[in-house]
């Protein structure tokens, strides 16, 4: 039976944040079996899933292993549990999902789901069918023991999908709601209209949300499996903070490190943690920076790092949600000798009306790049693009007017593919 003081509960806390339950990017050694990481067998079969060593991507999904598993047929079930028997409320369940053949039953056949803690009902269930052999496949969706609603769009073999099935799970009995939604180039800022919605007034509803299950023994599916979410919110499950880049450089005897953030979901900030490559020690705590929370415009960010012992060092991120939840973003080597041609030049600095930004592309003599060359306030917003254009590699000028711009702290952003380079500069007036 389901609880309705639960839902009191579950309202009240989701009004504060957004919760990220479970994040899954199976980072762990290739060949585990998923049995020795918080997943459980259930159900009989041929084979188990181990960690392969095959990577999907999505335009700014989360999944950042370079690992994933693949469901085959006729294996062993396997499920995870999310910690806490959810008895109402709002879940979102997202995933990578490249598929290599279906099923030509013309019911179709289930992948992946919700689940109760017993296993006893399942919910929200991912089927799939065949629909032209070894080309093309369709998407599929059951409530819970309702037959299979299936989209209309054919989908094609050996193509990487994100997947989000969403289930509300209501007090009381042949109310709650279903509903997937498939995506093949972008994620939507904020939840469009689904593919398929299902609110039958079947009875056979789950009690609780408390695991998810991976369907093999009962299916002749094939697929690699990636970045599997569990949330309470649209902007947690498949739109958390997406990196556009992050950069550590030596540059006039400091360390200077800048990011870029594309969107922001609950992002309270970052802990900056440096790692000697030449020492005995870990990874050390060596500043923190506020981020924006909620933000759908590029952010940007600058810190400068004064390592006084040491020659070879790593920096990373620690992007912290509000909720507690992190997530890494580490950077290439950084080297403590020379100052090399990486670096942009602000003359004079501080200045009061105009300045001179002189700036250095590597590569070849003969090649062009393009550039982006911005200014940043202190705060991350930015305020100008000063020039955007393809340039070969050398040393450039360009001349900052800053008539129009208040006192503060600006910073200088140039961009060129890979190529990421930031100074920071004042302005008196």
């Amino acid at each position: 039976m389901k609880k309705y003081f639960a839902f009191l509960f579950f309202v009240c806390v989701s009004l504060n944040y957004s919760q990220l339950i479970l994040e899954e990017n199976f980072d762990y050694p290739v060949g585990d079996s998923l049995s020795w990481h918080d997943w459980i067998t259930y159900n009989s079969g041929n084979g188990g899933i181990l960690i392969e060593d095959y990577n999907l991507t999505f335009p700014g999904y989360p999944s950042v292993s370079g690992k994933s598993v693949k469901i085959d047929a006729d294996g062993i079930d396997y499920y995870r549990n999310l910690g806490y028997e959810y008895e109402s409320g709002t879940f979102y369940l997202s995933l990578l999902i490249k598929v290599e053949d279906a099923t030509t039953s013309q019911g179709g056949k289930e992948i992946i789901e919700f689940a109760t803690s017993t296993l006893n009902r399942y919910a929200g269930k991912l089927y799939m069918k065949e629909v032209v052999k070894d080309t093309s496949f369709k998407f599929g969706l059951s409530k819970t023991s309702d037959e299979p609603l299936f989209i209309d769009t054919v989908f094609s073999y050996n193509k990487t999908y994100l997947v989000v099935i969403k289930y509300i799970l209501n007090s009381g009995s042949g109310n709650d709601r279903a509903s997937l939604f498939i995506f093949e180039d972008e994620i939507p800022v904020t939840e469009p209209e689904p593919d398929i919605k299902m609110d039958s007034t079947s009875t056979t509803e789950p009690s609780n949300i408390s695991a998810i299950a991976l369907r093999q023994e009962i299916t002749t599916n094939k697929a690699y499996i990636d970045g599997i979410r569990v949330s309470t919110s649209w902007n947690q499950a498949p739109l958390p903070v997406e990196m556009a880049f992050f950069r550590a450089a030596y540059l006039d005897e400091k360390v200077i490190l800048s990011w870029q953030t594309v969107t922001e979901v609950n992002n309270y900030g970052f802990d900056i943690e440096r790692l000697d490559l030449g020492g005995n020690g870990g990874w050390r705590k060596i500043g923190f920076v506020y981020g924006h929370g909620n933000s759908f415009s590029p952010k940007f960010y600058y810190f400068e790092d004064s390592p006084e012992n040491g020659i070879r060092f790593r920096y990373r991120l620690k992007q912290i949600d509000f909720d507690g939840s992190f997530k890494y973003y580490e950077s290439d080597e950084v080297e403590l000798k020379g100052g090399g041609k990486e670096k942009i030049d602000v003359y004079p600095n501080p200045f009061n009306s105009a300045a001179r930004i002189k700036y250095f592309i590597p590569g070849n003599e003969n090649e062009m790049k393009f550039v982006k060359l911005a200014i940043y306030s202190v705060n991350g917003e930015l305020v100008e693009i000063l020039s955007e254009k393809e340039v070969y590699p050398g040393y450039h000028t360009v001349h900052l007017n800053s008539a129009n711009y208040s006192s503060g702290v600006y910073f200088i952003v140039l961009s060129a593919d890979d190529y990421f380079v930031a100074a920071k500069c004042a302005i008196l007036k």
